[in-house]
């Protein structure tokens, strides 16, 4: 793939604002334990974007697809602002804590984290310029559900300890002190977009488009598939390219 070079950039550009809010609550369970609820969220507003504006609109008419608002330049590629990107999280932790040689904890996170100017930040190009709310979609790198988990357990073997309570300084030295750490990390797949290559009918590419695969096609049927493998994993079929003067629908 090739990475996106900025363009020119609006003279009005705004910074970029973020706004973020939190709750949470605790109750303490007896037995060190403790129980924790959270809900966070944010709203980030005028994310810089990139966008070729020499894009023809979408049109049925085949004569549309050389119909540039600037005819003497093939794109002009230009950084504007107004992107958004906002996120909603429930993070639910079980904690113990270190009593007894043992201590643990385990959390789950449900997020839903969503964009209109892609994953990258700055510079994330949109693909049609004059609806730029059709790539409201799910940020591939932060997945659905999360799981992470940790263990630390203080192994009662050793010279005070339950078991070994009178061992040899030597022995000590060889069978005490051990402990035992675990951590997990267990979470749903990333977010994946389908792409094909080329001019849709009647719908300009434009280079960036086509030597990074970021024209979506339509979504005609069920991609799922029974007894899914490495080698198919997902029904080809259920994607068509576009009807004339359209943009994809997935």
């Amino acid at each position: 793939s090739q990475s996106l070079q900025p363009g020119p950039a609006s003279p009005w550009l705004k910074t970029p604002r973020t706004h973020e809010w939190n709750l949470t609550v605790e109750r303490e369970l007896g037995r060190s334990m403790v129980a924790r609820a959270s809900y966070r969220g944010y709203r980030s507003t005028q994310i810089p974007y990139d966008s070729n504006l020499n894009t023809p609109p979408a049109s049925a008419d085949p004569n549309n697809i050389n119909s540039y608002r600037y005819p003497n330049f093939s794109e002009v590629f230009y950084i504007q602002d107004g992107g958004i990107h906002k996120m909603s999280a429930l993070d639910l932790t079980l904690e113990r804590k270190f009593t007894r040689g043992l201590t643990f904890q385990g959390g789950w996170t449900l997020a839903k984290n969503t964009s209109d100017v892609g994953d990258d930040g700055e510079f994330s190009y949109i693909e049609n310029p004059y609806n730029r709310a059709r790539d409201m979609g799910n940020v591939y790198w932060s997945p659905r559900n999360r799981f992470v988990g940790s263990v630390l357990w203080d192994l009662p073997l050793g010279r005070g300890k339950r078991v070994g309570a009178n061992l040899p300084k030597i022995a000590d030295g060889v069978l005490g002190g051990w402990q035992i750490t675990l951590v997990s990390v267990l979470q749903s797949g990333q977010f994946l977009t389908p792409t094909y290559e080329g001019d849709s009918p009647h719908v300009r590419a434009n280079e960036v488009q086509i030597q990074n695969n970021q024209l979506r096609p339509d979504c005609v049927g069920d991609w799922h598939v029974a007894n899914a493998s490495p080698e198919h994993w997902f029904n080809a079929a259920a994607f068509a390219v576009p009807a004339p003067g359209q943009y994809g629908s997935c």
